[in-house]
């Protein structure tokens, strides 16, 4: 069969067979961006790091860093990336980043138990955005093209339930890709029309569609709660099938844990806070806190709802709708808060 990872749109990653991907080890790279553009290095262990990691500590505490690509750092360079930032700010810490854009959260289960867990550690960081809850399949759509709005289509490995078990499938991945088109959505009514309004301030080039996207309106945060509804919907229900999944994934990774502290992160629409939806996924994360003593549940979005609308907006880029500098200064803010008042550091 034909190599078409090769051929992929993206350069920085190649093909890993437990994980799906990796970075492209030992690469120094400059990304793309519409309004900033940046440089990342990767380490001879295929993440995005400044320096190898070593197994063994130099009597250091250190914390892991799971997560996608609000984890990697999508939009900033390394040592502009929170977790970078909170070991510049503790002493005698050290953070090694094993984030990978464009994963879901069985894609970072799979790296603790495949990778990061040989490396010594003390703590255990999950930092992901809501979205990864649609990411529990057997194969990932990644955009290729922001103009002709066409996808590539990525087999991953996957969990899946068997007779009350958790079981890994597409295990080694595969290595065929496949290109498509737009996926359709049917739902209707003033959520596809809100929906259809957020898609026009994404891809318009006209004076309505940049103030839809640069706005920091009331009406803006509006528009950004119907997507967020769409996107996190299946966190308003304890007992739907994919927050099923997704919490049997999470509940492997702290059985897998020797008991070492796990702070679950997760990143939400934070300029969309004053939406409907504020409040209803943090229950979720708290059961899973009250569950296990050895899991704190970090709610960025209890620690951010007091700032300005202003400060909110511009935590994530209109263009990458990742964490901005400013973003990534407030979460290692809240990371290293979090830190001090458990007593981890």
């Amino acid at each position: 069969m034909q190599d078409t990872w090769t051929n992929s749109h993206r350069t920085d990653t190649t093909y890993h067979p437990l994980i799906g991907w990796l970075y492209v080890p030992n690469q120094f790279k400059r990304m793309p961006d519409p309004t900033q553009p940046y440089y990342i290095r990767t380490n001879n262990q295929g993440f995005r790091s400044n320096f190898d990691f070593n197994k063994e500590s130099q009597g250091k505490k250190r914390i892991i860093f799971l997560g996608d690509s609000f984890t990697a750092g999508d939009g900033v360079a390394n040592e502009g990336r929170f977790s970078d930032l909170v070991m510049d700010s503790i002493e005698n810490l050290e953070c090694y980043n094993f984030g990978l854009t464009a994963s879901g959260t069985d894609q970072q289960v799979l790296i603790y138990e495949h990778i990061a867990k040989q490396f010594d550690h003390d703590i255990i960081f999950l930092g992901f955005s809501l979205h990864d809850i649609t990411r529990l399949g057997p194969e990932l759509t990644w955009r290729a093209h922001r103009v002709r709005h066409e996808f590539v289509v990525l087999p991953k490995p996957y969990f899946y339930e068997n007779a009350g078990e958790l079981k890994v499938g597409n295990i080694p991945a595969p290595r065929h890709r496949t290109l498509r088109g737009p996926v359709q959505n049917n739902t209707g009514g003033v959520i596809n029309l809100a929906k259809r309004l957020y898609e026009l301030s994404g891809h318009s080039s006209g004076d309505v569609g940049r103030w839809m996207r640069e706005s920091q309106s009331y009406f803006s945060e509006v528009l950004l709660s119907y997507r967020t509804f769409s996107e996190y919907g299946r966190y308003y229900n304890k007992t739907d099938k994919n927050w099923h999944l997704m919490e049997r994934i999470i509940k492997r990774l702290v059985e897998d844990s020797d008991n070492k502290p796990i702070i679950l992160f997760p990143i939400p629409e934070v300029r969309a806070l004053s939406s409907a939806f504020r409040g209803e996924y943090q229950s979720l994360f708290e059961r899973l806190q009250n569950e296990f003593e050895n899991v704190i549940f970090l709610d960025i979005a209890e620690y951010v709802k007091d700032y300005p609308r202003r400060d909110r907006h511009n935590m994530m880029s209109v263009s990458t709708l990742h964490f901005t500098k400013l973003g990534n200064i407030i979460a290692s803010n809240a990371i290293r808060q979090c830190l001090i008042n458990n007593g981890l550091v």
